[in-house]
């Protein structure tokens, strides 16, 4: 037996392709919608006897294990079949993967789990439909069961809830609107139900989003085979409450029985109490609209056993199954994934650089070739794995040239802030020791200053040398280093230090795994695609699109100072090389959007906008609509830590969520993403908390609505700091897991969703309860004329300091002020000039330089 692995139906020999040999192959349309990460055909004697596809990047987490998926799965025969499967799990523990669920055709939204029940009835449509030795093979390759799903079949459609009166009732008052799609065509609520799947079903079992496009390409089709009777949609306004999507039962018709039974395929409701009851009240009038079409029976198709549906009969029961892999000591090293990007997209834009009016491009495959010479350069040198390098490059070509040798020897890419003070830079370098110092010009004159960091032993200059470095462009006469180290899940791959601006700079560690882990939740929390152009100055979404196929624009602006950007020349740069998404913190777009508002201008090639690293307002998002209106607008919430969190879409914004945000609950910040865990704990200040048990950890955690400090854990969350420095008080032990201590307040809402409320030790108490600076700084920066605020207690004061426009008139914003924030009880309102923000995003409140400013000059 051998086994073909291939990236393209092209590959496949065309005897398979003429012939099948009995094995039907995987079709084209089939391929290119799921896009697997590599396709395998198990051969022997020129005959395919199995097939499927593997998922490397899903973004699943289940119980702490990071999900491969196998799918698109068919064999001829038990052994051929389970052998084909063993090399599938053995290429995702590969790519990083610590456990395989199958068969899934990549995501929930398309066919997944296997029959073991087949029940009494034939198969309906829509129901998986295989041979029944199938479930064996994944035994005897040593999957497990995971979970299971019920089909259930009522034939009673006459009996009515008389709860559901009640709820109808009050759904009535609350204008809700419930109809069919008699008269009116499915294409017109398409979009409006795909948000509510994205909110519906976030919570469920190994669920995924799918991003727009793909989802109206496969429900448009569908239409033309609906009975518009049997889709009920429920309307509160213009916003999309709940519908449930039912069809006929064609299959009955295909085996020549009379038609009689509906199949409820999919019931889907607002998060919340709001509407409590509408998903039930749908069923109903299916049920009733189904015996007024003169049909008996309704089949529930397919749910999962911890939601079971009410049934009277059942119609079969199938499974996913799981493979867990060995986690201890697993091979793992990010530079892979840019390999698999040279070999799958080896011509497309890896990245590129505008520099003097010019555009510098790599392909994914020069930038492996380039990563690979250099790479011979550090191993010439004699630099180690497991040895640092420290890096002082702004974001560019060489920087993830660079980046990525220093990953394929495994050395630990080093990064601080050349601004620090010479005194931290010094005790930087002398916990660390780096072997070797890699920068511009600019930088090697910094080093020229620095004792310690001339001590280095190698020194690379990037760009004009100074005499004494060894120039990176010396690799360009090299052989490539195509080889990629081997390391340990857990070795150190990237070290950035903090500013220090509220004590010692803290070391954090990112491993290899932790890497992947980050590049898959982002991957699914922004819908990276390997076609789009990523307008990007955020250099780990820059990481995470060169690991997805996504080409990086890096743009000629000084991305270190974001609030000071000249946006004509970014404007020129986008009208030239127009990208269809782009990355960027709120201080770059605060910069922008005056500039296109002003000459009403529109970014028309954006497609999707993300934005984060500091508080992300309502207005913000409004002004990015008006500038990008057909770009989906993503802000996402995450940290050095912990990135990312959560991410809210714009247009999954609601206008009650926005009255919500101005009287004072707080910013929403969406739904936490599957990977990771969020908890609220009752605010602890500041100290470090002990070790607790699972039960004594719960008993902190509060319920839905209630305020206190939000702690998460993840694949992708950092477990610790350099040296433990850091560990107490920013990291929780429960039993054998770390959680993160994020330092922020908030709360999860009744639906799941997570709101900010500030960092918890800037929350104000007084003898008036305790406020909070987000309930302020929402509501606050909605006003017009208002750029930045920040609630600060001064001198027992609830004092909220203001940031204007220059053109308002103070007073006017002062009473609109006052008048917006009556329910904060404010002793006062200052206006000052500018408001002191982090250096790095300049978007944060720097609180202590504030209150510092405040005691200096107010008596």
């Amino acid at each position: 037996m051998s086994i073909l692995q291939i990236q393209t139906l092209d590959q496949i020999p065309n005897l398979f392709r003429c012939h099948e040999q009995n094995l039907p192959l995987l079709s084209k349309t089939e391929f290119d919608l799921h896009a697997p990460t590599s396709h395998l055909i198990l051969i022997q004697d020129d005959r395919p006897l199995a097939r499927c596809s593997f998922w490397a990047s899903t973004g699943l987490i289940w119980q702490e294990q990071t999900l491969g998926v196998l799918g698109h799965y068919a064999a001829l025969e038990t052994e051929a079949g389970s052998e084909l499967l063993k090399n599938a799990c053995h290429l995702l523990g590969e790519h990083g993967c610590s456990a395989v669920v199958g068969p899934m055709d990549g995501s929930t939204w398309f066919r997944y789990r296997l029959i073991t029940e087949p029940g009494d009835h034939p198969p309906f449509l829509l129901e998986p439909d295989h041979p029944a030795d199938w479930p064996q093979h994944f035994l005897q390759a040593g999957f497990q069961p995971l979970t299971h799903y019920l089909s259930s079949l009522v034939e009673d459609l006459e009996t009515v809830d008389p709860r559901l009166l009640a709820v109808e009732q009050r759904l009535d008052k609350l204008g809700v609107e419930i109809f069919n799609l008699v008269g009116r065509s499915l294409s017109d609520y398409l979009e409006d139900i795909h948000k509510l799947c994205l909110q519906a079903f976030a919570g469920n079992f190994l669920y995924t989003p799918l991003e727009r496009e793909r989802f109206l390409s496969l429900y448009q089709p569908v239409a033309n085979f609906l009975e518009p009777r049997l889709v009920q949609l429920a309307y509160h306004a213009e916003n999309l409450l709940g519908f449930i999507f039912a069809l006929p039962d064609l299959t009955q018709a295909q085996r020549g029985e009379p038609l009689d039974t509906v199949v409820i395929k999919t019931v889907a409701t607002k998060p919340g109490r709001s509407y409590a009851g509408l998903g039930n009240l749908l069923v109903q009038r299916c049920h009733q609209t189904t015996r007024q079409l003169g049909l008996k029976r309704a089949i529930h198709a397919l749910m999962h056993e911890k939601m079971p549906p009410q049934r009277s009969g059942g119609t079969g029961a199938s499974l996913s199954s799981l493979h867990p892999l060995s986690r201890g000591g697993r091979p793992v090293n990010i530079a892979q994934l840019l390999v698999e990007q040279a070999h799958q997209h080896g011509s497309h834009p890896a990245l590129e650089e505008i520099r003097w009016g010019q555009q510098r491009t790599l392909s994914f495959a020069d930038l492996n070739q380039k990563s690979a010479q250099v790479a011979a350069l550090f191993q010439n040198l004699g630099l180690q794995p497991g040895e640092k390098v420290l890096i002082f490059q702004a974001m560019s070509t060489s920087l993830y040239i660079v980046l990525l040798a220093c990953f394929r020897l495994g050395l630990v890419a080093t990064f601080m802030d050349p601004a620090a003070p010479a005194d931290q830079i010094a005790a930087c370098c002398q916990r660390i020791q780096p072997v070797a110092f890699v920068g511009s010009l600019k930088a090697h004159l910094l080093r020229l200053r620095h004792a310690r960091l001339r001590a280095i032993p190698h020194a690379i200059g990037i760009g004009p040398g100074l005499p004494g470095t060894t120039p990176l462009s010396s690799a360009w006469h090299l052989l490539p280093w195509d080889r990629i180290q081997k390391v340990e899940g857990e070795s150190p791959a990237l070290l950035t230090f903090t500013s220090g601006s509220t004590g010692a700079p803290k070391g954090a560690i990112r491993t290899h795994e932790l890497l992947l882990a980050q590049y898959r939740a982002l991957k699914a929390a922004i819908q990276l695609q390997p076609d789009d152009r990523d307008l990007c100055t955020l250099p780990m979404f820059a990481l995470a699109n060169l690991a997805a196929g996504v080409t990086t624009l890096i743009p000629n602006l000084d991305l270190r100072r974001p609030g000071h950007i000249k946006p004509a020349a970014v404007i020129a740069q986008i009208q030239r090389y127009p990208p269809t998404r782009a990355a960027a913190p709120p201080a770059f777009w605060e910069r922008i959007i005056p500039f296109c508002q002003e000459r009403d201008l529109r970014l028309e090639s954006l497609q999707r906008i993300t934005t984060g690293g500091t508080p992300v307002f309502p207005r913000l998002l409004q002004q990015l609509a008006s500038i990008a209106p057909q770009a989906e607008i993503t802000a996402l919430y995450g940290s050095t830590e912990a990135e990312p969190i959560a991410p809210m879409r714009y247009s999954q914004i609601t206008p009650e969520d926005l009255d919500r945000m101005v009287c004072g609950q707080g910013l929403l910040t969406g739904y936490p993403i599957p990977q990771i865990q969020v908890r609220i704990l009752a605010s602890q200040g500041d100290q470090p908390l002990p070790a607790f048990t699972p039960a004594s950890f719960e008993s902190l955690c509060l319920s839905p609505q209630q305020p206190g400090e939000i702690v998460v854990i993840g694949e992708h969350v950092l477990k610790g700091y350099l040296d433990g420095q850091g560990n107490q008080e920013h990291k929780l032990r429960v039993g054998e897991q770390i959680w993160h201590r994020t330092g922020d307040a908030g709360y999860l809402d009744e639906g799941g969703r997570l709101w900010l409320l500030g960092r918890d030790r800037a929350r104000v108490v007084d003898s008036q309860g305790t406020l909070y600076p987000f309930a302020v700084e929402s509501a606050a920066t909605q006003i017009q004329g208002i750029r930045r605020t920040a609630l600060i207690q001064f001198r027992d004061q609830r004092l909220l300091v203001v940031e204007a426009d220059p053109s308002p008139s103070r007073s006017h914003l002062q009473s609109r002020l006052q008048e917006a924030l009556s329910w904060a009880h404010l002793d006062r309102i200052l206006f000052l000039p500018h408001i002191p923000v982090d250096r790095r995003h300049n978007g944060k409140i720097d609180y202590p330089a504030l209150r510092q400013w405040l005691t200096h000059h107010l008596s």
